[in-house]
């Protein structure tokens, strides 16, 4: 079966919009949900580390996904709790990006050595940062779409927004600790 629909088919629930059908309206917003995940999938596990192209595709489908995810037509479940985590992990992308743009226009003065090679320093782990985050918050898709196939009534009480936003500030604290301890 498709990875990505195993998500899908509990994310959304339906509010009366009179510019769209009901069923159409959330049928787009599972195709581009699902062309999201895809999209990352592809590019943490399968593209090369840091390649940009991949990044800058990423970065687009995130704040297409970000629209949407902080729609009020998105349920508050589990999957939309970690698909709204992931959208977010590209901000450190384009924080890398502007960190990199600012050593190569000269914002920060050379006259301070240590400064240029901290920036540059802090912008490559920022990417690591990046695919920790994409890879933590992946796992914790796949582990709530297991436990939802398998143990669907056994596992329910652990499978609430209220946790999915527990397991997202522990996963976001881990890629924080990392970031600090290698600077």
């Amino acid at each position: 079966s498709d990875a990505p629909s195993a998500f899908s088919n509990h994310w959304l629930h339906c509010n009366h919009n009179p510019l769209h059908n009901c069923s159409l309206h959330n049928s787009h917003f599972r195709s581009w949900l699902r062309r999201f995940l895809m999209l990352k999938l592809v590019t943490v596990l399968l593209f090369p580390y840091g390649d940009e192209l991949p990044l800058l595709v990423g970065c687009a489908f995130s704040m297409r996904a970000l629209q949407l995810l902080c729609s009020p037509h998105i349920s508050t479940k589990p999957s939309s709790v970690f698909l709204l985590q992931l959208a977010r992990t590209d901000a450190l992308v384009l924080l890398r990006w502007l960190i990199r743009l600012g050593l190569t226009v000269g914002l920060w003065a050379e006259d301070k050595a240590g400064t240029s090679r901290a920036l540059s320093a802090l912008s490559e782990q920022l990417l690591e940062a990046h695919h920790l985050a994409s890879l933590l918050l992946l796992g914790l898709l796949g582990l709530e779409a297991t436990l939802l196939a398998h143990w669907p009534l056994q596992t329910r009480r652990f499978r609430t927004s209220q946790w999915a936003r527990l397991c997202c500030r522990l996963t976001w604290g881990l890629v924080l600790l990392e970031l600090v301890c290698l600077l």
